[in-house]
């Protein structure tokens, strides 16, 4: 997967596959079409994580989080058609022909919200927690941001991007271990060292941690929730190794 990429400005090979199925679901879906355009009326639409992964290599993303570049984070006059639900992070969850959208505006990423990093385009892929997930195509300028993730691919490992004095402000680090451990297991990226002490500094604190995490996973991934009690037991077995 990873030689296939390029995270070059004038690389039209994963830009195109993006633009292409992003027209392509707009024209099987009107009222995908019509949200889009709608919400673009508050401002330039930045699409980011597994969405633009999947686009990229063909497939069809399990959902598309969308970061709208505007002030205002209100976009009710969009959703006024769909039944969506506001998330206590600012964020909105709505399903649209049956496919699930998650819209924050660009004030309510986590990383912006925190002044850690100025909010923009070009921060966004520095502010999220992984390398493998750094990655965000901005719709109106076709401008692919990847060069950290591609990092993860050509390595083969997992890292944290944060820095060390803010790692542990992020608000949801069950979810990031979680993420790490299906990472592991469906992309075969090996932890860093910086990763593995993560993982074992949460685990000490945490009341019955391999709970926590089915809970966290189940909260998270609903339905595509896979992986029980003596799978992250086997996890934190890996951690100490």
């Amino acid at each position: 997967m990873g030689s296939a990429w390029r995270c070059a400005h004038e690389d039209y090979n994963q830009t195109g596959m993006i633009l292409k199925r992003i027209e392509l679901l707009r024209e099987v879906s009107p009222q995908v079409d019509r949200l889009l355009h709608d919400l673009s009326s508050y401002g330039n639409l930045i699409l980011i994580g597994g969405a633009v992964r999947d686009l990229a290599e063909s497939r069809t993303p399990r959902d598309y989080d969308i970061i709208v570049d505007a002030p205002d984070t209100r976009f009710a006059e969009a959703f006024s058609r769909f039944s969506y639900k506001q998330n206590r992070f600012g964020g909105y969850k709505l399903k649209v022909d049956g496919i699930e959208f998650d819209i924050w505006g660009i004030q309510s990423n986590w990383a912006f919200r925190e002044r850690l990093l100025a909010p923009n385009f070009e921060n966004i892929s520095k502010g999220v927690f992984f390398n493998f997930d750094a990655v965000s195509f901005h719709l109106q300028w076709q401008n692919l941001d990847c060069t950290y993730f591609m990092e993860a691919i050509n390595s083969r490992v997992l890292d944290i991007l944060l820095d060390d004095e803010v790692v542990w402000k992020n608000p949801t680090p069950e979810v990031n271990v979680v993420r790490a451990w299906k990472i592991h297991k469906t992309r075969g990226l090996q932890f860093s060292d910086r990763l593995r002490n993560y993982i074992r500094e949460w685990a000490a604190t945490a009341d019955n941690p391999q709970e926590r995490l089915v809970e966290a996973e189940r909260k998270h991934y609903g339905d595509g929730s896979q992986l029980s009690y003596d799978d992250y037991s086997q996890l934190l077995s890996h951690v100490k190794a």
